[in-house]
């Protein structure tokens, strides 16, 4: 429930490549020919995504532990 609202908050591209990552589970390479978008901007938007999400699920585990 957590994840899935943060996900939500992901703008549009981040969402796109979050999604076929690890939904689809398509490797770096596939995902930026999917979209036509070279691996490092694929890379670059999969590091901002990392960094969303922990940034705000970080309370979440915080208090569990």
């Amino acid at each position: 429930m957590f994840l899935r609202r943060a996900v939500m908050e992901l703008t549009p591209k981040q969402k796109e490549v979050f999604l076929l990552r690890y939904q689809e589970e398509l490797r770096l390479k596939a995902i930026a020919h999917k979209l036509g978008r070279s691996i490092g901007t694929v890379k670059a938007h999969l590091f901002q995504v990392h960094r969303t999400l922990h940034h705000q699920l970080l309370p979440y585990f915080q208090f569990a532990l």
